[in-house]
């Protein structure tokens, strides 16, 4: 009798277990699926898809000088508003393999006014104005994330990315009605390649992160001024050196802060005739707050890019908001 009821035990003991076991298959997916910016690894688990609708907007119109002072462009009444749209799509061909595609949609405006003097004895001040726009599809961005280390107790995780731009949005000018007013390129006239190293550690409810990312350009070609046509062109790589810290306030809010080094490299070149080079000897040092909301699979987020110190580049924040699924 002593010995049948041990059997029955270890017969309930095993369906246990093997019940358990089926029911943590069930739930760790789910649960993975619901990790936060902080807790989930730097590439997506196998099978997972996640699409985004992404958007940022930037008011253009003050701008680091040679000095390193903020100034107005041009010192003209002078502006830019950007809005660009991003689709977003990252699925995880592994565990440690992530593919990503971005495809942009450009709604840009600009507003130039000025002063000239005419005429030859009796002078007279006119003024020119004019507004352009750039509206359409940019340029499909497509990547693949390795990553080469996995996190352990002690040691981070590591992972290297690599995306290819391709110059799909339009090249020339379209609806011109005058050298000030025309409906202009949506796209960058030339292919990239960009270069990511991510460094990440965490430390529950904290992670922290570094991340280098070199920009490689090569030749482009699109119209960059009103009755010039198409014209040659190269671009300066870009080198950027990225800290951040995020923490969670509670189960589906995180705050995170980054502080950001962008600095281009070699010379920018226009093919004109004759042809017209420069090295620019500029840099950026930017901050940028973020938070999260996560409610399961949906994760809101917004952050700032806002411009601390610099030379000869923008001094205008930039703010992005973006909604995403984890399917």
């Amino acid at each position: 009798m002593i010995k049948q009821s041990g059997i029955i035990v270890t017969l309930l003991f095993c369906i246990g277990l093997s019940i358990y076991g089926q029911f943590e298959q069930m739930v760790i997916p789910a649960d993975l699926k619901q990790q936060t910016i902080v807790t989930e690894p730097s590439t997506l688990n196998k099978g997972f898809l996640r699409v985004g609708l992404n958007g940022s907007f930037q008011s253009f119109d003050r701008y680091f000088d040679l000095d390193g002072s903020r100034g107005y462009l041009l010192n003209s009444n002078t502006w830019r508003k950007s809005w660009t749209y991003y689709l977003s799509v990252e699925y995880g061909l592994t565990d440690r393999i992530q593919l990503a595609l971005s495809q942009p949609y450009l709604n840009g405006k600009t507003y130039i006014s000025y002063n000239m003097i005419v005429g030859g004895l009796s002078k007279a001040d006119t003024t020119i104005s004019g507004r352009s726009k750039e509206q359409g599809f940019g340029d499909l961005s497509v990547s693949i994330s390795y990553q080469i280390l996995k996190e352990g107790d002690i040691w981070p995780s590591v992972t290297g990315s690599v995306s290819v731009t391709f110059p799909t949005g339009r090249k020339e000018m379209k609806d011109v009605v005058s050298s000030l007013e025309y409906n202009g390129p949506t796209g960058s006239g030339f292919y990239s390649l960009m270069y990511n190293l991510l460094v990440r550690k965490v430390f529950y409810p904290f992670s922290a992160t570094i991340s280098a990312d070199y920009l490689q350009t090569f030749k482009g070609k699109k119209d960059l001024m009103y009755g010039l046509g198409e014209v040659e062109f190269n671009m300066a790589d870009n080198f950027a050196l990225t800290g951040g810290f995020y923490a969670h306030l509670n189960d589906w809010i995180v705050i995170g802060s980054q502080v950001s080094f962008t600095k281009p490299i070699g010379e920018i070149a226009f093919y004109y005739d004759p042809p017209s080079v420069a090295k620019p000897d500029s840099y950026i040092l930017s901050y940028n707050p973020e938070i999260y909301f996560q409610i399961r699979r949906v994760r809101f987020y917004e952050n700032t890019i806002i411009p601390l110190f610099g030379k000869d580049g923008s001094a205008d924040p930039v703010y992005r908001i973006g909604l995403q699924y984890l399917f």
